[in-house]
């Protein structure tokens, strides 16, 4: 079957919709009224908690269809602390779980998900601040287009200190132009992330839960095992998150490094990342460098230097870091 974007699955499954699997009026109502469990998994991240907290009990959802359930990951800041104390006082209903017995997010997702009474998941991260329609209007995309897609939000950033964008250093603009772009992708298969990702029980119970051997790239991998199994990826840009750009080199490299790792991890499963090649990929890198060359914000030649110059250095610490995957892989076979 020829790929086709995110945009063209969603049209072509509402025409399916329209002529071949009508749904009734009243089925639509019960399928928007099921409950939802909010799953976010936690790791050291007390400073962020307050926003993510205020954003949850400003949901237009009715506090009655939905839960929180907050899985802590081996934290040794206050997170614990903060979380449970929000628990307390909130009047939605929420719980803080731990996951201790595995290091990564996809292993504390996986012990909500278990403890998830919800017939849809909604699935976000501690530093993400979710607008107040993001539950309404994700699971109303869910029951619009079937319990046979995985609905994707979309992710904005948004500078710490509640700044403009003329006033981000050259690592925010990196963050600002190219982190969460759905325009600009190196794949041949749709995904999402779980910073903003609505699914039914029922996907998850048909796909299975989130491979935690994985430190990063473990929601993609979802999203195409869910895709071989006959889900489609449908994109809702009215269901929205906002997450915070990092703003120091070192978070930027370390991520990087990071999504190397979890590239080299699927590899030594056998799991190559679907990639483009050929013309393919060089038009997604022109489009990847107009939007550096040509965006407005950013307002000097030198400050538009620095930006390319992350960008660089953000190539460079991922190719150091699959060369250092490889040279391990290639030691533990000896």
């Amino acid at each position: 079957m020829a790929h086709r974007s995110v945009s063209e699955l969603l049209v072509i499954h509402q025409h399916e919709q329209s002529n071949s699997m009508r749904t009734k009026a009243s089925d639509l109502q019960i399928n928007a009224h099921r409950h939802v469990s909010v799953i976010i998994p936690m790791h050291n991240c007390a400073e962020s908690l307050g926003g993510l907290f205020a954003a949850l009990e400003a949901q237009e959802m009715d506090p009655d269809r939905f839960d929180v359930l907050l899985v802590d990951n081996g934290s040794d800041d206050e997170t614990l602390e903060r979380s449970r104390t929000w628990v307390r006082r909130t009047t939605l209903s929420a719980q803080v779980l731990s996951e201790n017995s595995k290091i990564g997010s996809y292993a504390a997702r996986n012990r909500g998900i278990r403890a998830a009474a919800g017939e849809i998941l909604a699935f976000t991260d501690a530093d993400c601040i979710p607008d107040p329609q993001w539950l309404s209007r994700g699971c109303a995309a869910l029951s619009r287009v079937g319990q046979q897609t995985v609905i994707g939000g979309r992710v904005d950033l948004f500078l710490t200190g509640d700044r403009q964008a003329e006033s981000a250093n050259a690592v925010e603009f990196y963050e600002l132009i190219f982190a969460f772009q759905r325009e600009i992708s190196i794949f041949t298969r749709p995904a999402f992330q779980t910073a903003n990702l609505v699914v039914s029980r029922a996907a998850i119970d048909a796909v299975g839960l989130f491979d935690d051997d994985l430190l990063s790239g473990g929601d993609f991998e979802w999203c195409w095992r869910a895709e071989n199994r006959g889900f489609q990826m449908v994109a809702e840009d009215k269901c929205v998150v906002r997450h915070p750009a990092r703003s120091s080199l070192r978070a930027l490299i370390r991520k990087s490094r990071r999504v190397a790792g979890g590239t080299a991890a699927l590899r030594r499963k056998g799991i190559e990342k679907p990639r483009k090649r050929g013309l393919p990929q060089i038009r997604e890198q022109l489009v990847a460098t107009k939007a550096l060359l040509h965006d407005a914000r950013i307002r000097s030649p030198s400050m538009r230097a620095a930006v390319l110059g992350v960008a660089l250095l953000v190539q460079l610490s991922k190719a150091a870091e699959q060369l250092n995957q490889r040279i391990s892989s290639a030691r533990s076979y000896r």
